[in-house]
């Protein structure tokens, strides 16, 4: 399809937070392949994966981890595998069938397929890509790993993408407020997600995130 004028002012802020950051620019090319992808919704990607990179990052440099440039960008293609997957199940408005939901959950081995053979995509953006819907009780994919099996990086991915994925107007449900997204964000800890991972996360967005009204 012709990428329009969103999507390259979309890419080509995925490019210069790669370029200020000092990383190698061959992941645009990786930018760029998500644009040219028949059907494939680019906007609703990006809204996605740059709320997960900012947070992300945000949460890697309270915790003062190394390297937050790099789990920005972690977070900007941790659902790359998406682009792999058939529209009509990605933007099923409604439940999906059995059948349906494991071709949902193969995102994660495309994608992480994808980075490795990606020139220039660092180990922590493929382990990240690879991690993101494991959780702490085991019942996640692809792999069922638990509690501290999934790295630190891991863990926090998974709290930034299920607080923007239940916080953001999608085909098949309306958004959450930000207070009601914490609330089941306390009530999932422990068994899915990290429950100090989760409260660390709760303190670098504030008691007011961003769409409270206060």
């Amino acid at each position: 399809r012709e990428i329009s004028t969103v999507d390259t002012a979309i890419i080509v802020m995925g490019f210069n937070a790669v370029k200020e950051m000092g990383l190698s620019l061959s992941v645009f090319d990786t930018f760029k392949n998500i644009g040219s992808i028949d059907s494939f919704d680019v906007n609703k990607y990006w809204e996605h994966s740059v709320a997960c990179g900012v947070a992300a990052r945000h949460m890697a440099k309270e915790f003062k981890l190394p390297e937050p440039g790099e789990v920005f960008v972690a977070g900007l293609l941790h659902d790359i595998g998406k682009i792999m997957v058939p529209d009509e199940i990605l933007h099923k408005p409604g439940k999906l069938t059995e059948e349906e939901f494991t071709i949902m959950k193969s995102h994660v081995i495309l994608g992480q397929k994808h980075l490795c053979e990606t020139e220039g995509i660092s180990p922590l953006t493929v382990k990240i890509a690879a991690e993101h819907h494991e959780r702490m009780d085991g019942t996640g994919y692809p792999c069922g790993l638990k509690g501290h099996e999934i790295s630190t990086h891991g863990r926090m991915a998974a709290i930034v993408d299920v607080y923007d994925a239940i916080t953001a107007d999608r085909c098949y449900h309306k958004g959450m407020t930000p207070t009601m997204a914490i609330k089941r964000l306390l009530e999932w800890s422990d068994h899915h997600l990290d429950r100090s991972l989760v409260n660390q996360f709760i303190r670098c967005i504030g008691i007011y995130p961003v769409g409270s009204l206060v």
